[in-house]
């Protein structure tokens, strides 16, 4: 409304939630957000926290978006919008932990972003906020005055992820990564990515939690299929994941499970899992601008460890062994006119547990394929293990590799009594980034089926 009409009730609008009413009976709420955080703790601090609390709306003029700040006794809340009235959006939660807090790692109340500050990037500001002395935090008045913390928010890309598959770690500082995580006992993540496997960061934080995580996200969109976990220090107390961690990648700023992972070696679930001890966990090439291993943390006060996380887009199979887990999308795709499917559990892998199948009575060619990232001029070698029934004609089976709908290298094979290994070798071509590794039949038009396993590519 215009400035000169505040005082006039009769000018007033009210947000409907679709447009405005001058009936103060229609309005609605521009902004709900109905999480609890910290819904129980370990000792007799605040729990079952509301988010929507005392802060404040900057308007960022070079990014033509408003940001709201809140907090909770632990937590700062970020949110923004196109307009004041919405629609908003969390983007991002700051957690301090529970209480007692030091000098070196506290959040506060009444979180603000003086606009005095904004920067003219647009980009870089600051936070005030304040401890109070008379909460339980533990560090007097040693910080309750004026206070400022940068905080630099970066404008994600939509554009397509272009990195190359190589040995580069997309998770160093260079690359533009921020790492995140549910919380620092420490207040600093500095050591997920400083190349070191000998420190430990933990994510104490006094919560009794269900989840409990270590990852990163970029302003950019990477390819990424590839993370090397290692742990820190474990004791009877936490440090490590109760059952399998997992990975997830961030889809339209949704965190979702990606399919068909596999950890080498294998993650015992427990405090064997072992204190500066690298997991790797590699499932099929996401695109994203976020990756995290999350999992439920185990011990007596429900935390885990980290001491290096690196993530990588490397030239790899994924769940060659049919043994991937995850509800996201296969590693294995088919195509023709066959059943097809996972043994899972049945006995007629080659090695594991579980073995990939194709059956049918029909005729065409039917396979199960991956498409794998390589390095144009680079030379691979690709292989298989497959069993093939008695009514497979000689010749009518077929292992290989092609780029696009051109066969670089395949050899076939008829009926077995059991499992053979195939194997082909190719050079990449030039300006080649992806081949499609393949296993399948000629239908005879008889119950046919062939059984495959244990994928590999070096």
């Amino acid at each position: 409304m215009p400035k000169n009409k505040v005082q006039d009730r009769g000018a007033w609008k009210f947000y409907t939630g679709a447009g405005w009413s001058a009936k103060i009976a229609d309005r609605k709420p521009v902004l709900t957000d109905t999480r609890r955080l910290y819904a129980q703790t370990y000792g007799t601090n605040a729990s079952n926290l509301s988010v929507i609390s005392q802060g404040g709306v900057t308007y960022l003029a070079k990014q033509k978006r408003y940001v709201y700040t809140s907090w909770t006794e632990y937590t700062f809340e970020f949110y923004e919008a196109p307009t004041p009235w919405g629609p908003w959006k969390h983007f991002m939660s700051k957690d301090f932990g529970g209480y007692p807090w030091s000098t070196s790692k506290y959040g506060g109340y009444g979180v603000t972003i003086p606009s005095k500050f904004v920067q003219p990037d647009g980009n870089t500001m600051y936070i005030q906020a304040n401890v109070c002395p008379c909460g339980g935090g533990g560090i007097g008045t040693s910080v309750y005055n004026f206070n400022l913390r940068k905080l630099v928010l970066t404008p994600s890309t939509t554009a397509p992820a272009d990195n190359l598959p190589g040995a580069d770690n997309l998770a160093v500082p260079t690359m533009g990564a921020v790492a995140i995580s549910k919380s620092t006992q420490s207040g600093s993540l500095a050591l997920m990515n400083d190349g070191a496997k000998t420190g430990s960061e933990s994510d104490f934080d006094d919560e009794v939690k269900g989840a409990s995580w270590w990852g990163y996200e970029w302003p950019s969109r990477h390819k990424v299929n590839n993370v090397e976990f290692t742990s820190g220090a474990v004791s009877a107390e936490g440090g490590y994941f109760t059952g399998r961690p997992r990975v997830q990648v961030k889809r339209d700023g949704e965190w979702v499970e990606v399919g068909s992972q596999t950890v080498s070696p294998a993650y015992p679930g427990d405090a064997s899992a072992g204190a500066n001890t690298t997991y790797t966990i590699t499932f099929p090439v996401q695109e994203t601008d976020g990756v995290r291993v999350i999992g439920l943390p185990g011990g007596t006060r429900s935390y885990t460890t980290v001491s290096e996380l690196a993530v990588r887009y490397v030239s790899q199979l994924a769940d060659g062994g049919f043994e991937g887990t995850g509800g996201g999308k296969p590693a294995w795709l088919f195509e023709g006119t066959a059943a097809n499917g996972v043994d899972r559990g049945l006995g007629f892998a080659h090695s594991g547990a579980n073995n990939g199948w194709i059956r049918c009575t029909c005729t065409g060619f039917s396979d199960l394929y991956q498409t794998v990232p390589v390095t144009p001029g680079a030379t691979y070698t690709f292989g298989a293990w497959i069993n093939a029934s008695a009514n497979l004609p000689p010749d009518q089976g077929r292992f290989g590799v092609r780029a696009g709908t051109t066969d670089l290298a395949s050899t076939t094979f008829g009926a077995g009594t059991g499992y053979v290994h195939h194997e082909v070798t190719v050079k990449v071509p030039a300006n080649t980034h992806e081949l499609t590794v393949y296993a399948g039949f000629n239908g005879p038009n008889l119950d046919t089926w062939i059984q495959v396993d244990d994928f590999t590519v070096s």
